[in-house]
């Protein structure tokens, strides 16, 4: 256990003076064993030593995140301060993924663009907890390039 408590203590003190972001935290408890629960104990000992000499931001999904800080007592009242991003709109995702094809170098036409609007609406109006909103946007944008590598690779052959 020391190995966690001292691989935990040099991350925190790296980031002194500065901010610890730790995205989709929940997963240090996901380990199945006393791992994670060593290195919540260190993290939450190592925020009080260091209080006011660094800024821990912890990220993840509502849900698994709540799960997460009940898994010690004293990570509530060390993190008071809880932000719920709400999700992107259909619209919203839909300008991301405008921009994503556009990124890649592509142009949607006046006619493929209300099609790709109709499509994204349709993805979100389906869409789940598990969906990954923004990157929902980016695995349909990724699939649209595949296709289109796939139809152009097909007609090569030909």
């Amino acid at each position: 256990m020391w190995a966690i408590r001292r691989l935990t203590s040099n991350v925190i003190k790296s980031a002194i003076g500065g901010v610890l972001f730790v995205d989709e935290a929940y997963a240090i408890t996901n380990d199945g064993g006393s791992f994670g629960q060593e290195c919540i104990d260190t993290l939450v000992k190592l925020i009080e030593d260091f209080r006011e000499e660094i800024l821990i931001i912890l990220a993840g999904y509502t849900k698994e995140m709540k799960d997460f800080m009940k898994a010690n007592s004293g990570l509530e009242s060390r993190f008071p301060l809880q932000i719920e991003f709400p999700d992107y709109t259909a619209e919203e995702l839909f300008e991301i993924g405008k921009d994503m094809v556009s990124k890649k170098g592509f142009c949607l036409s006046d006619t493929t663009i209300s099609v790709f609007r109709e499509e994204i609406h349709a993805l979100k109006k389906h869409s789940g907890p598990s969906s990954g909103n923004g990157r929902m946007v980016r695995n349909f944008v990724e699939e649209i390039v595949r296709r289109q590598s796939n139809r152009i690779a097909v007609s090569d052959v030909s």
